[in-house]
């Protein structure tokens, strides 16, 4: 099967070469669907070449729409390939039963406004809806990010690996894949975070991609995006 290089990348893109991000396709690009013109959400450093998106539905915060790196409810493998648990912030604290806040490191609160809807969720307890954020303090050592719903019952621990994401699907565990970025790019971190210039989706429509080369995707995305497995070596859209 022909491997087929990418096109010249533009500003705030990393030249694909870098993470041979050549290897991405299986298939020829020019016959996939992609849609130009989004905006990823800023804050989560490199994003490469192969990462699945999903899509911000907070109702405030004005990043309504904007794409954030999709979460795969599976925890299993992390250690192996970062680009699993890249749209997960963790906490630095345990996330206490009952509370209206928690803890993460002050550069990764900079993923998050004002009014953004966020979900809490580790390896062992069900996700929960903590509603729209009110407020973020950021102090010497870490950032406070206050929410409007209490967590319920149980606490989210550190050793669970607790975590926030923005809402990013409607219904539980509110996160649904939308598509795939085809060039890796830089959102920034902490303070020069930054928005991107619209990048590329390439949706689901006569894709084939190297299955090593997309890494953060669960049952839950295959669905989604109407993929599938052949031979465990090539992902199908």
């Amino acid at each position: 099967m022909t491997l087929y290089q990418q096109m010249p990348d533009g500003p705030n893109l990393t030249m694909g070469a870098v993470d041979k991000a050549d290897r991405l396709w299986q298939s020829n690009p020019m016959n996939a669907i992609i849609l130009p013109g989004f905006n990823i959400c800023p804050g989560f450093g490199k994003l490469i070449a192969g990462t699945l998106v999903a899509k911000n539905v907070s109702t405030g915060g004005g990043r309504r729409g904007f794409y954030v790196p999709y979460c795969p409810s599976d925890y299993t493998n992390i250690d192996s390939d970062s680009r699993i648990m890249v749209g997960r912030t963790f906490l630095v604290a345990d996330g206490a039963a009952t509370a209206n806040s928690v803890k993460v490191t002050i550069e990764d609160s900079y993923r998050f406004t004002i009014s953004d809807e966020i979900i809490i969720g580790d390896n062992t307890t069900p996700p929960e809806n903590l509603g729209a954020i009110t407020n973020i303090t950021r102090e010497s050592a870490s950032a406070t990010i206050t929410f409007t719903t209490a967590i319920g019952a149980t606490t989210f621990t550190v050793a669970n690996m607790a975590n926030i994401h923005v809402i990013a699907g409607t219904a539980t565990p509110w996160m649904s894949a939308e598509g795939v970025i085809h060039r890796t790019l830089s959102t920034g971190v902490g303070q020069i975070a930054q928005y991107q210039m619209p990048v590329d989706i390439v949706v689901p429509g006569n894709v084939a991609f190297n299955l090593n080369e997309v890494r953060n995707y669960d049952d839950d995305a295959l669905t989604a995006l109407g993929m599938r497995v052949v031979n465990n070596a090539f992902m199908v859209m």
